[in-house]
């Protein structure tokens, strides 16, 4: 790998998030607009769902089981079968569209690459390994397309929930709301300090990896020569170092990630135990419905699970 290959990635590991790079690949993603916001608004479907459930089991709860009441079963039966093949049908559209976005987006950004490629200069095909630009054309464009049509739609579906569910807990309790959302300054410092480490740790694996594909197209590529100079032992001991470097990356990664994806379930059951311990003493005293407790801790158990896939995306 040439001098300044390393050192231009050593520059890109080194760079925080720029958002200048996410308007260029949300721009990719705009040029299919018709399944971009359709798979947004499947997963914002998808989100209210979520979001009915526990109000459901609150009505449930508070009219099935306490009052005895069965007048309206038949309905309630009739709503949430509805809501469960609305939902199934906003998750299949989902899925179809976000594929269908992810392989266009791929197909524009090689398209383009290619185009480019073609216009640079000998020079730089002479101090950057082929093996290089195939990893980086391949594994990262699809990696890419991968993270715009998947993770950004899924993106809104957990702000959508989350700012939902929020709002839902806010109307059955607001002390109890701020109770559960105690929380969430502790999770925010936890997940800024996580996800620059992560993200340098994974910058550090994409790179390795090209690296990794680059020592293989020239060991391919030079076999000829490197039998006849004997350099067999030597070109070994080089791509072990590389792997090895790959295998350390991916640990530490793999370790953070660990640590902190607990962390915010932890936090998460905290915050929950919380809510149910003041909500206990709340019903005791005939404050809220029990239907209206299980549906709060539903709803801060949930609210949770998206935070993570947050976190995740954003690692």
């Amino acid at each position: 790998m040439s001098q300044l290959t390393d050192i231009t990635d050593e520059k890109i590991m080194e760079e925080k998030v720029n958002p200048q790079i996410w308007k260029r690949l949300i721009k990719y993603a705009l040029n299919h607009k018709s399944v971009l916001f359709g798979g947004i608004a499947a997963m914002l479907v998808v989100a209210l769902g979520d979001i009915l459930y526990p109000l459901l089991h609150r009505y449930a709860i508070d009219i099935f089981i306490i009052k005895d009441d069965l007048s309206s079963l038949t309905a309630y039966i009739l709503l949430y079968v509805v809501v469960i093949i609305v939902q199934g049908f906003c998750v299949k559209g989902f899925i179809s569209r976000a594929g269908k976005l992810e392989m266009s987006m791929a197909y524009d950004i090689r398209k383009e690459a290619f185009k480019k490629l073609q216009q640079l200069s000998m020079s730089f095909f002479d101090k950057t390994a082929v093996g290089y630009l195939l990893a980086r054309m391949v594994s990262d464009v699809a990696r890419i397309s991968d993270l715009v049509a998947w993770a950004m739609i899924d993106l809104i579906w957990s702000l959508s929930f989350v700012i939902g569910s929020a709002v839902m807990m806010f109307f059955l309790n607001p002390t109890l709301a701020l109770l559960v959302l105690s929380v969430v300054p502790v999770l925010t410092v936890i997940s800024i300090y996580f996800q620059r480490r992560i993200l340098r740790w994974q910058r550090k694996i994409r790179n390795t990896n090209s690296k990794i594909t680059g020592a293989y197209n020239e060991s391919i590529l030079g076999a000829v020569t490197t039998k006849t100079l004997v350099r067999e032992e030597k070109n070994f001991e080089e791509f072990r170092e590389l792997t090895k470097k790959m295998s350390d990356y991916s640990k530490k990664s793999a370790i953070l990630s660990g640590i902190f994806f607990p962390l915010v379930i932890l936090l998460g059951n905290i915050g929950t135990a919380l809510a149910l311990y003041k909500g206990v003493k709340i019903s005791q005293i005939g404050g809220i419905t029990l239907g209206t407790l299980a549906a709060f801790i539903h709803l801060s158990r949930q609210m949770f699970e998206p935070v993570q896939q947050i976190a995740r995306i954003l690692a």
